[in-house]
This record gives structure tokens, C-alpha cells and sequence, in this order.
């Protein structure tokens, strides 16, 4: 009988260590196993990778577009400063030069007194450049009238440019727009001192924003030519 229990006690024991074996090695499977998919699911999948990669470049063109237009911007507001700087120093020194040597009043003159801006000049070439590259034609003066011409191959410049001439209406004879292959023209804009005479028909001081943009609209849908606005004052500064 005492060997019948010791024999008992001897397979509950190893009964025992097999269930503690088998428990431990459970325990430890499933700790691998919850390891593996922490690994898993704790790195990125094709498709979340893709997604990032898609917002991201939402934000790139965003941040690009928004850089563009703060760009443009910049451009036309120094493309007027630079041709009321010279527009400004034309009246000037047409202003102070009798009618008769008014003719003398060349670009290379201009040039020589300062009236263009040094950084506009291509000292090779002796040619005038805005902040767009456009070249810039001045002066055309005879007895009367003195002339700055702009080329320009945008609508915005163009809208620009007008916008400027706006500004001198007080001053300026008129102002007029044309594709250079003469495909294209606008009526002459009159300044204050004819504004309202029986045979001027548009004031530069009456231009609206949906006048602006009649008067350029073809410019955009003409790309592949370049336009030209003529600024044309008296020799004079009026009263």
C-alpha cells in the first residue's frame, strides 16, 4: 500500500511539472506572438506611406502656388515703381529743356543724368529692362510730346500698366495698347486735359476693372506675341 502512494504522489508530481511545462511554454508563445504583432502593426503600411505622401504634397503645391502669386505681386508693384521713376524723371527734364531741344532728350542722355535706374540698364547693350525682363523704349520727343513705350506679354501687366497710366491722367496726352504685329489695338486712353472734348471718347480717369480687363483680354489668348503701351505726355508739365 505505501507503494501504491509513493507511486501516486511520483505521477501527480510529474503530472504536475508537465502542466507547469506546458503552461510556461504557452505563456511564452503567446508573449511571441504579441511581440511580433506590436512589430506589426507599430510601423507604417504602402498604403498609410501613401497617404502621408499624398498630404504632403497637397501641402507642397499649396505652399508653391501661394509663393507665386506673393511673387507676381512683388513684380508689379516694383515694375511700377520702376516706370514711375522714369515716367517722373521724363517730366522732369522734358519740363526743363526748351521745345526745340527737346529731340536731344535720348535714352543714352536719360541714362547719363540718372533718370533710369542703374539696375534697369544692361551696360553691354545700353538697353532698358524691367523687373519682367520687358524692354523698355524711351523717349520718343519732338516739339510737343514726349513717349515711353513698354513691352509686356501678360494680362496682369497689362492691367498694370494701365493702372499706372491711371495715375498720371493729370499728365498724360494719352495712353494706347498694341500687339506688336499690329493684330491688335485699343483705343487711345485721353488724360484730364482733353477728357470730355466732343471727339475723345475714353478717359484714362473712367477706366473701370471691367474695362481693364477687356482691354486685355486677348493678350492671354495671344501668347505667343508681345504688346506694347505707349505712354505719351507734353513736353510740358500741364497746370
Amino acid at each position: 500500500m505505501y507503494y501504491n502512494q509513493a507511486r501516486l504522489s511520483f505521477l501527480r508530481r510529474m503530472l504536475q511539472i508537465r502542466r507547469n511545462f506546458l503552461t510556461t511554454c504557452t505563456q511564452k508563445s503567446i508573449q511571441e506572438a504579441k511581440s511580433q504583432a506590436y512589430v506589426t502593426f507599430s510601423g507604417r503600411s504602402m498604403v498609410e506611406m501613401l497617404g502621408v505622401l499624398a498630404i504632403i504634397g497637397v501641402l507642397s503645391v499649396g505652399a508653391i502656388s501661394g509663393y507665386s502669386r506673393v511673387m507676381m505681386k512683388y513684380k508689379l508693384n516694383k515694375q511700377t515703381e520702376q516706370i514711375s521713376t522714369i515716367l517722373n524723371n521724363m517730366l522732369f527734364e522734358s519740363a526743363r529743356i526748351p521745345s526745340s531741344d527737346k529731340s536731344q532728350l535720348t535714352k543714352d542722355i536719360l541714362i547719363k543724368l540718372g533718370a533710369i535706374p542703374e539696375n534697369m540698364v544692361d551696360k553691354k547693350t545700353n538697353t532698358i529692362y524691367d523687373v519682367f525682363n520687358n524692354k523698355i523704349v524711351t523717349p520718343n520727343c519732338n516739339n510737343t510730346y514726349c513717349s515711353l513705350q513698354v513691352v509686356f506679354t501678360t494680362s496682369e501687366q497689362c492691367m498694370n500698366l494701365i493702372n499706372l497710366g491711371k495715375e498720371y491722367s493729370d499728365k498724360l496726352y494719352y495712353l494706347q495698347i498694341w500687339s506688336n504685329n499690329q493684330a491688335y489695338t485699343i483705343d487711345r486712353l485721353y488724360g484730364d486735359s482733353d477728357c470730355g472734348k466732343g471727339w475723345v471718347s475714353l478717359c484714362l480717369k473712367n477706366v473701370s476693372i471691367p474695362d481693364l480687363s477687356s482691354y486685355c483680354s486677348s493678350v492671354d489668348l495671344h501668347d505667343q506675341f508681345s504688346y506694347s503701351v505707349n505712354y505719351t505726355f507734353y513736353g510740358k508739365l500741364m497746370p
